[in-house]
């Protein structure tokens, strides 16, 4: 069964305009805006869906991010869509650099679906 995520959400550098926005989103709401890009890169192509993970990223069920992306890059890249629900956003965890959030998440390729609760 392929992994369907591996959810680190770190805050990344911004662009001035994210940085005014972020002024006035709430928690909740900017953990969401940023899961919601990692989502849109997921579905459309594979390096946008690399950039978003944080450099400090290590792989639940690989030894090594290489090992990880060849194992995404497999699986992902030989869908020929794929179509991702996120529900019930849950933010754990605010530090200054990170915020910690658990959400459900339904997948679905023309080969396989799942449901599962990321964290």
């Amino acid at each position: 069964m392929p992994e369907i995520a591996d959810v680190t959400v770190a805050i990344q550098k911004t662009t001035p305009v994210e940085t005014e926005l972020n002024l006035v989103l709430s928690a909740e709401a900017k953990v969401k805006t940023r899961v919601d890009s990692w989502v849109c890169a997921w579905q459309q192509q594979l390096d946008g869906y690399f950039s978003r993970y944080s450099s400090g990223f290590e792989p639940r069920y690989q030894s090594s991010v290489t090992g990880w992306r060849a194992s995404r890059r497999r699986v992902i890249g030989n869908a020929q869509w794929i179509r991702l629900t996120l529900y019930e956003y849950e933010v754990i965890d605010e530090l200054p650099n990170s915020i910690e959030v658990h959400f459900w998440l339904d997948y679905e390729s023309p080969t396989y679906s799942d449901s599962t609760k990321e964290n």
